[in-house]
């Protein structure tokens, strides 16, 4: 048996004139061919389906970023529940606002301390204030008078009163962002040093 393979590889490595062994050796080279198509054509095919496969893949991922994460700039339509639209109703109740509680300016007392150097700066304050409705002010000067911007002081208790004061002041000086905090045993529950400007 050896011996026939050696003949058939010899057959078919060493060229042979179109007389000599034409039976079994052409049988045995068309078989081959043929069988190198096969596997040429399967290998064709696997190519194609594995192409086929990926290009499926790469479509679906790139629809699937789409509609989760890029369509309209939102969260992934997988976090999201779903959405069902609530009618109003006629009879809801309407929040009713809490009324405001109207602060009486009269019950401060304030103490205006010149902190401009310009003379009667605090009594121009004192009687702006006294128009607003103010009534127990005192004026006097400051330890120096290089302020900048109008500072509020004011007692812990008086605290809800200094948004109106900030208020009050603001429309006609530059008041300092920050306030400074008296102790309760002072005389005045205000003391407002006003600036140059």
């Amino acid at each position: 048996m050896a011996d026939k393979q050696k003949e058939i590889l010899k057959d078919l490595i060493s060229p042979k004139s179109p007389s000599e062994g034409e039976g079994e050796s052409d049988n045995f080279k068309s078989q081959i061919l043929r069988e190198g198509q096969k596997t040429k054509q399967g290998a064709n095919y696997l190519y194609i389906f594995v192409t086929v496969i990926f290009v499926f893949v790469l479509v679906s991922g790139g629809y699937f970023l789409y509609q989760n994460f890029l369509k309209d700039g939102s969260e992934p339509s997988g976090s999201k529940g779903t959405v069902v639209p609530v009618e109003e109703s006629q009879n809801s109740p309407t929040p009713t606002p809490t009324p405001e509680v109207e602060l009486d300016r009269a019950k401060l007392t304030v103490q205006i301390l010149n902190g401009s150097g310009a003379p009667g700066v605090a009594g121009e304050v004192k009687e702006y204030l006294e128009n607003l409705g103010y009534n127990n002010i005192d004026t006097g000067n400051a330890d120096a008078y290089d302020y900048e911007e109008t500072i509020i002081s004011i007692k812990s208790s008086k605290e809800k009163y200094l948004s109106l004061i900030t208020k009050d002041l603001a429309e006609k000086y530059v008041v300092a962002s920050e306030t400074e905090e008296l102790g309760e045993d002072g005389d005045f529950d205000v003391v407002i040093i006003v600036s140059t400007s």
